[in-house]
């Protein structure tokens, strides 16, 4: 069951101000995880406090993302010390 990708705005900004190799290791963990999102490999975790947030770790960077409907909306990617501010 593949799962369609969504990006907000502030996600393509987030993506677009990452190196170069960064961002396409983080669009290749995306991709992979939208392809199989059941796979434990993935490194997903579910943030406390909200029913539908997730992230996915790539190295240094978070993705936080949403699971609604078989649609991943990308809300923020950022460095692990400021994406969860």
């Amino acid at each position: 069951m593949a799962l369609r990708v969504v990006f907000t705005r502030r996600a393509l900004k987030d993506l677009r101000s990452l190196p170069k190799e960064d961002r396409v290791r983080a669009m290749d963990r995306i991709s992979a995880f939208a392809g199989e999102p059941t796979a434990p490999q993935h490194d997903v975790i579910h943030l406390v406090g909200q029913s539908k947030g997730y992230r996915l770790r790539v190295g240094d960077w978070r993705v936080v993302f949403n699971v609604d409907n078989e649609v991943i909306e990308v809300l923020r990617i950022g460095h692990r010390r400021e994406v969860y501010r």
